[in-house]
């Protein structure tokens, strides 16, 4: 959990002493629980690399929810350091109050926070040529695709 711990302990606690610790709490058990998949999903990977298992899909359904969630936690303290109700903000809208009453208020932030997650990838996705052809003088010559030791 090194490349996540950061992010994941800065969105538990500032959502812990600003918004809830309740909430922080749920939700930092949830990132728990689904970094605990995480070595179920590197064991259905496999070692060959010319044979894919279905783990690089699974690491990242495993992943992006819990992206998702520090985005909500931090997105929410921040929103509560602003004056910013964002429940409030919900409830004006008849599909907010909707899929509130159902999912409950943190379930549609994390769906909201899954989105922002799913589109800034996209932008950084597109951009790869612009960022290619920019750095275009780098050598690459010692990248193989198919050793995972250079992913």
């Amino acid at each position: 959990m090194h490349e996540q711990a950061n992010t994941f302990f800065v969105a538990v606690w500032a959502h812990a002493m600003i918004v809830s610790p309740e909430t922080a709490e749920k939700l930092g058990w949830t990132m728990l629980a689904l970094r605990g998949l995480y070595p179920i999903t590197w064991a259905l990977e496999g070692e060959h690399p010319m044979i894919r298992g279905p783990g690089s899909i699974c690491v990242f359904l495993v992943s992006m929810p819990m992206s998702a969630i520090s985005i909500y936690l931090l997105a929410t303290s921040a929103a509560v350091l602003k004056n910013v109700d964002l429940r409030s903000m919900l409830a004006d809208y008849e599909i907010g109050r909707y899929f509130s009453t159902f999912f409950g208020f943190d379930t549609i932030g994390c769906v909201v926070g899954y989105i922002a997650y799913l589109l800034a990838n996209l932008i950084f996705t597109l951009l790869q040529p612009v960022v290619k052809a920019t750095f275009s003088r780098v050598s690459n010559s010692h990248y193989d695709p198919n050793d995972k030791r250079t992913w």
